[in-house]
């Protein structure tokens, strides 16, 4: 998938990531100013537990694949980035943003995610993704996610 490279990277190479790229990682770094690969993210706009359970477990097995660099991403602003990329694939298949850039997108997600609106986002577009990401893509490549585990 096309933003794996992006989420490996704050795993590997943190310091390298650039901000105009992630949102969450321009907030922290205009709040907190140092050590923001230390810093928790506790902004997941509207999405319910079960598809931020999923999400981590794909991030997990896909990205993470090692139980020890959990501290570094668990509700850190790897996962945030996650969950941002989530919510930009619903707005994406919203006709309303078919013109908007990856950027705009990117950054319309993270206002959804930060200020935790549902509105900011369609139902018939996260459902729609749902459908292709979660019961295809993602589970068709992380075996834990099929079988519900």
């Amino acid at each position: 998938m096309p933003w794996e490279p992006i989420l490996k990277q704050f795993l590997d190479a943190p310091d390298t990531v650039d901000a105009d790229e992630v949102p969450a990682e321009a907030w922290l770094e205009e709040t907190v100013k140092n050590k923001i690969n230390k810093e928790l993210v506790p902004y997941v706009g509207s999405l319910s537990l079960t598809i931020r359970a999923q999400i981590a477990n794909w991030f997990d097995v896909k990205i993470g694949r090692d139980k020890k660099k959990q501290r570094q991403w668990l509700g850190r602003l790897p996962i945030a980035h996650a969950y941002t990329i989530y919510i930009a694939m619903n707005l994406k298949a919203d006709r309303g943003n078919k013109t908007l850039t990856d950027a705009e997108l990117f950054e319309k997600a993270w206002k959804a995610q930060f200020s935790g609106t549902p509105s900011s986002f369609s139902r018939t577009a996260c459902i729609s993704w749902r459908k292709k990401c979660l019961s295809g893509r993602l589970m068709q490549e992380s075996p834990v996610i099929a079988s519900g585990g």
